[in-house]
């Protein structure tokens, strides 16, 4: 949740009601008052940035884990 936080407001409020509430990208276009392509677009951006910001996260979640180990 801090991951989808952590969006811009434009992205952040397409996967919010993407993942919440699962509505066709037209209808959330309708809602966000935006063509459904770029809804469809900041989708895709927000998964990208969601990816990268998950890999990090695992990435210094799992070096932090081994330097306890040692």
């Amino acid at each position: 949740m801090e991951q989808i936080a952590s969006l811009p407001p434009k992205f952040r409020a397409v996967v919010w009601l993407r993942y919440i509430y699962q509505p066709s990208f037209a209808e959330i276009g309708t809602e966000l008052n935006m063509p459904t392509a770029t809804a469809k677009t900041y989708f895709y951006r927000a998964k990208l940035l969601l990816r990268q910001k998950l890999r990090n996260y695992l990435y210094n979640l799992d070096v932090s884990l081994c330097l306890t180990r040692a």
